[in-house]
């Protein structure tokens, strides 16, 4: 089975709409024979070359996702119903780029009990820091010299598409081995905007997965991703081991006997502001942060508990007493 695609920041880590009054529906694709069309590689590839050549970028994503039952036996059809209303995700994403290494990705969650959670990648040019809000630990590292080797630094998430082409990686590498087709959309027309082009990548196994990129023909830059999954109508092999699991993890039955199953998109729409200030990529870890860093080896268990504890309480805990650790 081919590897799935990543599913932006949040059908995995995850994981954007202007489906609203100001947009129109999501576009049908038209048929096409050839499994590959090259002018939709051929778009990829002028993409692929624009994000590699940016030397800023400002971009907010706004992410709403749909979801609509198959009854057992009805066609499936690959595009999401007209008329169907957009369901808000509570999850934004920001992402600020100068180059040669200036980066600040930042990622805002709701949960179920309305608190707020941020996770954050930021490179201020000397000193590559992450944070997550909801453990309360930061890490950092020193920084690279160019936005590529951010990729190789530990906790780094670069499952976007954006963030990949950004930092040097082409995730539409090997394409016609890892996915069964690609062929170009109509146009999308949203209101403020010159008609997108579209590109339409399919993978299929026990269930049909697109991903459509709506690319702006001026700047060639990412306006819409949908990431959609729909059931296949053949009944389900119980043989294929795992794709129960991932069904499970975006919260979607697998089409099988006479159960109805649920379609699913995720929707994310770019917007782009001017090129960013240096402010947004200074940072400090909050007070009362953790400095996280794992530990391999007694070695290192004794450098942390030297750097986070006062000498007195460390002597104190040798010997079985309570110590108090000290918070930077």
């Amino acid at each position: 089975m081919r590897p799935r695609f990543p599913l932006l920041f949040g059908l995995a880590f995850l994981l954007q709409s202007l489906c609203s009054a100001y947009a129109t529906p999501l576009t049908r694709g038209h048929q096409q024979t050839a499994p590959f069309d090259p002018r939709a590689l051929q778009l990829l590839d002028e993409t692929l070359h624009a994000y590699e050549t940016l030397d800023n970028l400002q971009e907010e994503t706004v992410f709403s996702s749909y979801s609509w039952m198959i009854v057992p036996g009805a066609p499936v059809h690959a595009n999401i119903p007209e008329g169907l209303k957009p369901q808000p995700v509570a999850r934004t994403l920001t992402l600020s780029m100068l180059k040669p290494n200036l980066f600040r990705m930042e990622l805002k969650t709701t949960d179920a009990n309305n608190k707020e959670q941020t996770a954050i990648w930021v490179c201020d040019g000397t000193t590559f820091w992450t944070y997550n809000s909801e453990k309360n630990y930061y890490t950092k590292h020193p920084a690279p010299h160019d936005l590529a080797g951010l990729a190789k630094l530990p906790g780094m998430d670069i499952s976007a598409p954006e963030v990949m082409m950004l930092l040097g990686q082409n995730p539409f590498a090997d394409i016609q081995n890892r996915f069964d087709g690609a062929r170009l959309l109509p146009p999308l027309h949203i209101e403020g905007l010159p008609p997108l082009d579209g590109v339409e990548i399919l993978q299929e196994d026990t269930t049909k997965n697109l991903i459509r990129l709506y690319i702006s023909p001026k700047n060639h830059l990412i306006y819409r991703i949908v990431f959609e999954t729909l059931p296949l109508s053949a009944p389900h092999d119980p043989s294929l081991v795992g794709d129960d699991v991932d069904a499970l993890a975006i919260r979607r039955p697998v089409s099988s006997g006479d159960s109805p199953s649920t379609a699913f998109a995720l929707v994310c729409d770019n917007k782009f502001g001017p090129p960013p200030s240096k402010e947004p990529f200074h940072f400090s870890p909050p007070r009362g942060a953790l400095l996280y860093q794992p530990l391999s080896g007694p070695q290192d268990l004794l450098d942390y508990l030297q750097r986070n504890m006062q000498r007195t309480d460390l002597r104190h805990m040798l010997r079985g007493r309570k110590a108090h650790i000290v918070r930077p």
